[in-house]
């Protein structure tokens, strides 16, 4: 068919697509390395959280490079057809054999266009093709709509019942798709023919271009484009001397690679309250037990460890001090659990296990600081301890000493006598008619008044202690 410059463009929307600038399939994570499913602190202790993921395939499709390569195409052979049978077309819809990755949106389907150019953009689907080709790519000034590969993109013509085909092959997740054009003469240029292929690779989201042969012909000044843009025409990956200008070129046995920056994993642990950490390492400190995830992909699933946090017996050691000497010593730990251990040390070698251990009998070098340790004991993590101390005075006190009976003549002196192998800090006496706070008082001049039962208390203390203890004594005066 004739040709006009003055053709129209035709500017479509994006087509069917999502925003998903980094394509990546979802690895596994596993947020369980040396710990297993869970591992357990005590509270107040740290917990160190490891995670690794299996190989992140896909790539961040928001810019690419392209890299001439050796030029090794898969067959020009089946499939099924794109376009065919006309000139300055677009085909129908067609399926994505799987989910590919474009300039930041991800596509489930594709249309091919009679002149070299596969796009991501539907709304072309049965469309005119413009042809006229004068302007630099990306820019959509002459093609009319983005999202575009050109293979290239050159005026070449189908009216004759060639067609372009597709066709996939490998396998999951490392398929590729197949689109050729195979021995499609130009517009105005029967000979040589046109043959040129595109691959689309599943994993990685790498273009390659192929060109067995694209021969410039006189008409449209030559002009082909092989490279990519994006929706917009803001972006593009251009090869290297396949733009406009300089217009005509001829490319026999040549290839070109596109390729997206490989997925990069963004390492994301997130708990009940959010985000806690990144990379594949963090050091966590809960209060109560919690279950972390670690994530690597956006939206992608995540995997789980629970971090368990066990608590350590509440204590407060004390005891019944300060106590006199041949008093039983009781201390108690002042806390504690059914699963609770105990561990007191204190002076004079004194140890027990025994939550609240007595002793019968203090004596004064049992005085001094009582340590206790307790630990609660878990079926799984570390035993969790407690530690606190009480001190224990023991007042010294001994048995007083005095003369048991007195028989004394009337007007006699009575010396009345106390004596204690420690020394107390007071005695004091009653008897009859009688104190005195001497240690030996004596009484003159006794009478029958004076007969009867004498006791002397000793007086205990130590400084810095309110407790005082005391040893009695009693002696029997008769007067005759």
């Amino acid at each position: 068919m004739k040709k006009l410059l003055s053709i129209f463009c035709i500017i479509t929307g994006l087509g069917t697509g999502s925003a998903f600038a980094q394509c990546a399939g979802c690895p596994t994570v596993n947020a369980q390395i040396a710990t297993g499913p869970s591992t357990a602190i005590c509270l107040g202790q740290s917990a160190n959280l490891t995670a690794s993921s299996t190989p992140i395939l896909g790539a961040n499709t928001s810019s690419y490079s392209v890299s001439s390569i050796a030029y090794a195409p898969q067959p020009y052979a089946g499939g099924a057809i794109g376009v065919t049978n006309c000139d300055d077309c677009w085909g129908s819809v067609q399926p994505l054999p799987f989910p590919f990755c474009y300039y930041g949106n991800q596509f489930n389907s594709f249309v091919v266009g009679s002149n070299g150019g596969v796009t991501f953009n539907t709304g072309v689907a049965g469309g005119g093709f413009n042809w006229s080709i004068n302007t630099a790519w990306p820019s959509l000034a002459n093609i009319g709509t983005g999202n575009v590969i050109g293979v290239p993109y050159r005026d070449i013509n189908m009216s004759n019942g060639t067609a372009a085909r597709y066709y996939v092959s490998g396998v999951m997740p490392f398929r590729t798709l197949v689109i050729y054009y195979s021995n499609v003469p130009m517009y105005s240029c029967i000979n040589p023919t046109e043959s040129t292929e595109l691959i689309f690779y599943e994993s990685t989201q790498v273009i390659e271009i192929h060109i067995q042969n694209s021969t410039s012909c006189g008409w449209n000044n030559g002009a082909g484009i092989v490279g990519i843009q994006n929706a917009t025409g803001s972006q593009g990956s251009i090869a290297p001397a396949r733009n406009y200008p300089p217009g005509g070129w001829t490319a026999i046995n040549e290839a070109w690679r596109f390729s997206p920056s490989p997925a990069v994993p963004s390492w994301t642990w997130t708990g009940p309250g959010g985000v806690v950490g990144t990379g594949t390492a963090i050091v966590v400190t809960p209060t109560i037990t919690t279950t972390y995830t670690a994530a690597c992909i956006a939206g992608c699933a995540g995997g789980t460890v629970q971090v368990v946090v066990n608590t350590s017996p509440t204590i407060s050691p004390n005891s019944n001090s300060p106590l006199c000497q041949g008093s039983s010593l009781n201390l108690l730990a002042g806390g504690g659990g059914m699963a609770t251990t105990y561990t007191w040390t204190g002076p004079a070698s004194f140890t027990s296990s025994l939550q609240n251990p007595t002793l019968a009998v203090a004596q004064p070098s049992n005085s001094g600081v009582y340590s206790l340790t307790a630990a609660n004991n878990f079926t799984m993590g570390p035993s969790c301890f407690s530690s606190g101390t009480t001190t224990v005075n023991v007042v010294p006190v001994n048995q007083t000493t005095v003369t048991p009976n007195f028989t004394l003549c009337q007007g006699a002196s009575l010396n009345l006598t106390a004596s204690n192998t420690t020394p107390p800090t007071a005695y004091a006496w009653s008897g009859p008619a009688f104190i005195s706070a001497l240690q030996n008082p004596t009484i003159n001049n006794v009478m029958p008044v004076n007969a009867g039962n004498y006791i002397v208390t000793a007086s205990f203390a130590v400084p810095g202690i309110t407790l005082v203890c005391t040893s009695t004594a009693v002696t029997n005066v008769s007067v005759v």
